[in-house]
């Protein structure tokens, strides 16, 4: 009995195991075959692919012209605020108390000087009445030697007195002679000093006479003007850190205080981190948004990069404090212009063209007052009016399309720059949510027909944050799953949101949305 029931249990417990294997087979195979529906997937695409390096820049005017101050030390007492202004508007005004004492100051020493002048011309003319008062005296002397020596000779040879007495004669000759030359030296030698004196007052006289004049400019350009109509903008100056000029400030005639920059043409002043650096050259393409004109791309070459690093970018022009402190090099890309100027249609064809305008609006009717199209329901109004005023929705619809895409654009404004490091064409690109690293290997679920998931093992070649070019492994159009079905394997999106926030921390870059940017690079794709 006990035996009996025994068996019975043994076989119960060998029916429920081979139950339970057959129920675990079955739903292991079900889990494989809805892979698919249950997990998500992507499909791979061959197109071209784009490496490029995302920056942050600044936007800069690539021609300016600067205005210097006229006046040495001036304090800044009003500075008109950045923007358009018209020609002859009042931009800079200096503070001038200071400039008018200075003024007063210099034409007193300038009337001393004068008044000096006209002392040693009376003093000079007094010298000069003495030293030839001195010098007829001197002359007289001579004379009346030369008188008494003839005197004595002539008594000498009649006998009336002895030879001895010649002698004597003789020597009060040769001292008058000796007085006046010293008397003629004496006054050739104070005539040179007197011209070098009144030379040394004229000279201090000119100098006091260029300081008032100088005085008087700067009062006179204690108020500068705009020269023309355009844009203005503040220079950058050392005041213990590089800033732009304020009120209070003191200029130098060396050191420009304004810029009116042309707004034709631009540049956009980027940072490129030390190891980025060999990745990009002179002449590469580029592509800039700028975040004050959302939707427009704009393209560019790369036109210049530093030979030296520097933290703060070795330009005064620009400030990168959103790039961080990093060491980089400074680099221009220089903006190129999408619209091509083109030759005005020859006359016929003008016509031609309004005619055109003319009877395509007659059919759509669009963009038209409901007044006119009432009038022309109704059958009023003449051909004549209906074509004028179709002429000028036409022209002004013209000058709409032909507005210069640079319009819009000012210096200092925020960009993100693209540049175009490589481009691959036909390229078989997986996102690198698809992408999975196990044991070391780069691996990929590949769905099959039948719904089942198979791993395979790729070769990566360019590899951007978002995507990555599959070089060998999968062919385009098939379908990967972007959740791994083994706990082993780990995604390398997750790898690129580390590089990212990692390269985000240390620079200090926000994210470039549909870009997808980040120091390494993002892609671009296009058929």
């Amino acid at each position: 009995m006990i035996m009996n029931i025994f068996k019975k249990f043994k076989m119960l417990h060998f029916v429920i195991l081979a139950l339970g294997i057959f129920v675990l087979v079955s739903q292991s195979n079900n889990s494989q075959s809805s892979m698919k529906d249950s997990l998500p997937s992507v499909q791979s695409r061959q197109e071209k692919m784009e490496i490029s390096l995302d920056l942050i820049g600044e936007l800069q005017s690539l021609n300016h012209d600067y205005v210097y101050p006229k006046i040495w030390n001036g304090r800044i007492s009003y500075l008109r605020p950045e923007g358009f202004v018209k020609e002859g508007e009042i931009v800079v005004s200096f503070e001038t108390k200071g400039i008018e004492d200075d003024l007063k100051q210099s034409q007193e020493q300038l009337e001393s000087a004068i008044y000096a002048l006209e002392n040693l011309k009376e003093s000079i003319e007094l010298q000069k009445v003495q030293a030839d008062n001195g010098l007829e005296m001197a002359k007289k002397n001579l004379e009346n030697a030369q008188t008494n020596y003839q005197r004595r000779k002539t008594e000498i040879e009649e006998g009336i007195r002895p030879p001895i007495d010649l002698a004597q004669s003789e020597i009060s000759l040769l001292q008058a002679q000796q007085s006046l030359e010293e008397s003629e030296l004496s006054l050739k030698t104070r005539e040179n000093q007197w011209e070098l004196d009144l030379l040394d007052r004229q000279k201090t006289i000119d100098y006091r006479r260029e300081k008032v004049e100088e005085k008087t400019e700067d009062l006179a350009n204690g108020t500068i003007y705009a020269h023309k109509d355009g844009l203005m903008i503040h220079n950058e100056g050392w005041f213990g850190q590089v800033r732009k000029y304020q009120e209070g400030d003191e200029t130098r005639k060396d050191r420009p205080i304004l810029d009116f920059p042309e707004i034709t043409s631009f540049i956009v002043r980027v940072k490129i981190n030390e190891r980025d650096l060999y990745k990009v050259k002179i002449g590469q393409d580029a592509l800039i948004t700028i975040d004050a004109v959302p939707g427009k791309i704009f393209e560019g070459t790369v036109n210049k990069i530093a030979d030296i690093a520097s933290s703060d970018m070795g330009t005064s022009s620009v400030t990168f404090s959103a790039q961080g402190d990093s060491k980089g090099f400074a680099a221009e890309i220089l903006l190129s212009r999408s619209d091509k100027e083109q030759e005005p249609p020859a006359l016929e064809q003008q016509f031609t063209n309004k005619d055109m305008k003319i009877r395509e609006a007659r059919k759509s009717n669009s963009g038209m007052p409901d007044s006119i199209k009432e009038k022309m329901e109704q059958g009023g109004g003449s051909q004549q009016v209906f074509t004028e005023k179709m002429s000028q929705w036409g022209d002004q619809e013209s000058k709409q399309k032909e507005q210069d895409d640079f319009s819009n654009l000012r210096p200092g404004m925020t960009s993100l720059t693209r540049i175009i490091l490589n481009v691959i064409e036909n390229a078989v690109i997986l996102p690198r949510s698809a992408i999975f690293i196990d044991s070391g290997k780069t691996v990929v679920y590949r769905v099959n027909n039948d719904q089942s998931w198979e791993k395979i093992t790729v070769q990566l070649g360019a590899v951007t944050p978002q995507e990555a070019e599959v070089k060998s492994g999968i062919k385009p159009g098939e379908t990967f799953l972007i959740v791994a079905p083994e706990e082993s394997a780990i995604s390398t999106s997750i790898e690129s949101n580390k590089e990212e926030k990692a390269n985000s921390s240390s620079n200090g870059k926000p994210s470039f949305g549909g870009w997808g940017g980040g120091s390494k690079g993002g892609s671009r794709g296009g058929k």
